[in-house]
């Protein structure tokens, strides 16, 4: 049962060789593999948000780390109604954003650490430019929520209502 047959030291073995060399290329593939994976399979979780003065709950994916945050819902073609993107931030301060790469016409809700809407974006446009304005909310915020344009007016959101926050 001698696994290298040859009386060969195994760094002058061509067998011994051969098998080293084999298991570096799967080593490498399969750490490829595992980095593509990373890439193409962010998922984000899913939660539920509801605003008490309407009593109307949406479904939300939560960005809350910086890559999320950066992606959002750059890209996107299509939000079903009632879904929206909640970004989470570690700290409340004046949000900035853009919508770069945007496809969606979007309404876009800043809310305090408190839960209470602090500010109201309608449709900043989608931008595709190289160079897009940046929106800054005036009140300071911990959550901003993306929902798809005409939320706002349709749901009759306003400043100072409260939002149950899924955390």
């Amino acid at each position: 049962s001698d696994l290298f047959p040859s009386h060969e030291p195994p760094k002058h073995n061509p067998e011994y060789r051969a098998m080293l060399k084999l298991l570096f290329t799967a080593l490498v593939i399969l750490s490829s593999l595992k980095s593509v994976t990373a890439q193409t399979t962010t998922v984000l979780d899913i939660d539920y948000l509801r605003f008490k003065t309407q009593q109307l709950e949406i479904q939300v994916e939560i960005a809350a780390t910086p890559a999320l945050r950066e992606t959002g819902l750059m890209y996107r073609t299509a939000l079903p109604a009632k879904q929206g993107m909640l970004f989470v931030f570690e700290q409340q301060d004046n949000i900035s954003l853009w919508m770069k790469n945007t496809q969606l016409a979007l309404d876009v809700i800043f809310i305090n650490a408190q839960g209470r809407i602090v500010e109201l974006l309608k449709q900043p446009p989608p931008c595709q430019q190289a160079f897009c304005p940046v929106y800054r909310s005036a009140a300071p915020a911990s959550y901003m929520l993306e929902l798809n344009a005409g939320f706002i007016d349709q749901h009759r959101i306003a400043i100072g209502e409260s939002v149950a926050l899924p955390f």
